[in-house]
């Protein structure tokens, strides 16, 4: 019997009494296609702390970090020696480098404060999918215009797409969710959802569900994006990137006293 493996993965950013907690998840699992229909069994699930360090001006407070022209940096994994290392196996880099590319996909969310200091883009994100190619790579943004009107910017995979819809914060409180997810319809096909704190922003055009991503280790950024170096001008309190969308129900820890819980999602 001919087995096979997947691996899904996804990056996390919490900041827990005062500590950053930034991790990669990783869940192995093994599934049998001879049978007639298809057969998962998770073999393993672990979470690695990242390296990481933050540049410029960067205060971390107890549940959130707030940057003042600042950002963090970070590395993955080198996912084919760490399941080599973990499971002793070996996984080719094709099935480590696409998703699965059905239903639901690509996620991210972050939740964040920007400060208003005029009419910027404010960098959310940053991921290379392949250092051999700049254009391929993930990238999160929210434009402002001078009226304080709000927009998305998403990039992956050489797709540069903007929210259909914009957004204004009339409450003093800046907190917010920003969240792009990739979901598949009968009708419209594979397609981009932006949110922010839930409220649809519209769907993007019509975009490919299977996207290339080097498993060997790459630097990213939370606040900062190469056509924005200088960082971020706002609070970042979560995010989480997850290329597959594989734990879209998961609940995140509350955080007491926090500007708000989301609880799930």
């Amino acid at each position: 019997m001919e087995t096979n493996w997947i691996l899904f993965w996804r990056i996390t950013f919490d900041v827990i009494e005062g500590a950053i907690r930034l991790q990669q998840e990783i869940t192995w699992w093994e599934y049998d296609d001879q049978s007639g229909a298809l057969l998962y069994t998770r073999r393993d699930r672990t979470v690695e702390d990242l390296p990481y360090r933050l540049v410029g001006d960067a205060t971390v407070m107890r549940d959130h970090v707030v940057f003042r022209g600042g950002y963090l940096e970070a590395r993955t994994l080198d996912l084919l020696a760490y399941a080599q290392k973990r499971l002793g196996v070996h996984i080719d880099l094709e099935e480590l480098s696409q998703t699965l590319g059905q239903g639901e996909n690509i996620a991210i969310r972050a939740d964040v404060k920007l400060h208003p200091i005029g009419p910027v883009a404010y960098p959310i994100f940053y991921l290379p999918q392949s250092p051999a190619d700049p254009a391929l790579a993930v990238r999160l943004l929210v434009d402002e215009g001078g009226d304080l009107t709000r927009r998305v910017v998403w990039t992956i995979s050489g797709q540069f797409l903007g929210s259909p819809g914009n957004y204004h914060l009339a409450h003093f409180d800046g907190w917010h969710a920003v969240r792009v997810r990739q979901d598949h319809d009968t009708r419209d096909g594979d397609f981009y959802e932006f949110l922010i704190d839930g409220a649809p922003m519209g769907d993007g055009p019509a975009a490919p569900p299977t996207h290339h991503f080097e498993p060997t280790p790459q630097t990213f950024y939370i606040g900062r994006t190469p056509e924005l170096p200088d960082g971020l001008y706002g609070e970042v309190y979560h995010l989480d990137f997850d290329p597959n969308d594989s734990c879209g129900g998961c609940p995140r820890r509350p955080q007491p006293d926090s500007p708000h819980t989301n609880p799930v999602g």
